[in-house]
């Protein structure tokens, strides 16, 4: 029985199109939603400001720009790391996804060419577990219906000659186990 072996991936874009479309999707929101951040701070200061230009005692406008800017370019490389981060960690869930697809549509392409004998296993922490035992669960169901089919068959062919009438519900035996 071939077996599809745990071994560590090596390449981690294994369907790359979806993968970088999940990445790029997830990307996106997260800057969407943490886009609010910087445009609020800039508000919170831009009122500061505006309340700084009309208490004479209150810091001078020039540190609290200095320190806007200081504040909104930290902010920018936060979200790029934020973003990088993301990304990166995008990459690392799609093919948590797309891995045991990939590995499913191997099998697949295999068992057409095959006895049926392919078990897939999918990595501890890979998604769709219940995919690879319907796979496996449906290759034994047709390995067994097709093992049963062929006895009739070998034995409606060892009857042919002797007992016709036997040799054909044997033959209809066959065909109903394999529809």
């Amino acid at each position: 029985m071939f077996s599809m072996a745990l071994t560590p991936r090596r390449t981690f874009l294994v369907n790359r199109p979806f993968q970088l479309r999940f990445s790029i999707f997830v990307c996106l929101w997260v800057v969407a939603i943490s886009f609010v951040y910087p445009l609020i701070i800039q508000q919170l200061f831009e009122a500061l400001m505006r309340y700084a230009e009309k208490d004479p005692g209150s810091a001078p406008l020039k540190q609290i720009q200095v320190a806007k800017e200081d504040l909104i370019n930290l902010l920018f490389w936060s979200q790029v790391g934020f973003v990088t981060l993301a990304f990166m960690f995008s990459i690392f869930v799609s093919h948590r996804i797309a891995g045991p697809l990939y590995k499913l549509t191997e099998a697949m392409k295999k068992a057409k060419y095959s006895t049926l004998k392919e078990v897939i296993q999918f990595r501890e922490k890979d998604y769709f577990k219940e995919i690879a035992t319907a796979f496996n669960d449906m290759n034994v169901a047709i390995r067994s219906r097709n093992e049963t089919a062929k006895t009739l068959i070998d034995q409606a062919s060892a009857l042919m000659h002797h007992d016709p009438m036997r040799a054909h519900d044997l033959l209809e035996k066959a065909k109903e186990v394999l529809n």
